[in-house]
């Protein structure tokens, strides 16, 4: 930029701010809106935070993170179990930060396709790495078996319990001549029947609490099932925690 193309931005800027186009801020103007910037980005990051940790806490809770073990058809059913009201949710958010961010001095000359990876891809390492600590687990425990959280309860209950289509979680309690009796995350027994059309994935013994998927119909209290898998973390989580299946 040389001395003629400065000289002509300063007239603009006298005749902006003569014509009342452009209007003095004070230094503590700048000051507040720096700050107010700042605690947006903060409480919208924890939130983005929480929420992304909460979806890899329901889609394990829930047994969907298995699906995609079963093949097409179990991965079809994965996307059917995604919490989209969730998903949609953190989209919200992140449309919210980036716009805070690119509000700040260090964002605003970057081209926006980057501030967008780097930040997602910030929070959701936070979140994956938030998801893995025993937050989620405690507070679901507290809000379906000693009702001891008011706020959150209908929350965790929401999502924490919610039926996934022709998938079932569960850990088994009970072998018998037609398969077995499994205790579902929801804390109801159920039947699983087991034919030779059966497809038992890794071909693994079956026996009383192991914590499994079931892919089958669900009928009168009975799953026929299609196909079973041996969920990770071997043993259940019904020895001490009947709801817990944050089993590592």
């Amino acid at each position: 930029m040389n001395k003629k193309d400065i000289t002509s931005i300063h007239k603009q800027i006298q005749s902006a701010i003569k014509d009342g186009k452009l209007k003095m801020r004070s230094k503590k103007y700048f000051i507040a809106r720096t700050i107010l910037i700042t605690i947006g980005i903060v409480i919208i990051s924890v939130a983005l935070v929480y929420l992304i940790s909460f979806v890899f806490f329901v889609l394990h809770i829930t047994g969907a993170w298995e699906l995609s073990s079963f093949g097409l058809r179990g991965f079809r059913l994965f996307i059917f179990s995604l919490p989209w009201l969730l998903l949609s949710a953190t989209f919200v958010f992140l449309i919210g930060l980036e716009f805070l961010i690119k509000k700040t001095t260090i964002a605003y000359r970057k081209p926006l396709i980057y501030s967008v990876l780097v930040m997602s891809a910030l929070v959701f390492l936070a979140g994956f790495g938030f998801a893995r600590l025993p937050l989620h687990e405690m507070m679901y425990q507290r809000a379906v078996e000693d009702n001891t959280l008011p706020v959150m309860k209908s929350f965790y209950t929401e999502f924490g319990q919610r039926s996934l289509y022709n998938a079932h979680p569960g850990v088994v309690i009970e072998m018998n001549d037609n398969g077995f009796v499994m205790n579902t995350h929801m804390n109801m027994p159920m039947n699983v029947l087991i034919n030779d059309k059966t497809n038992i994935i890794d071909n693994r013994v079956l026996k009383i609490n192991d914590n499994v998927m079931v892919v089958g119909e669900y009928k009168d209290g009975n799953i026929t099932a299609e196909a079973i898998k041996i969920r990770r973390g071997g043993r259940g989580m019904l020895e001490d925690h009947p709801h817990s299946f944050m089993h590592r």
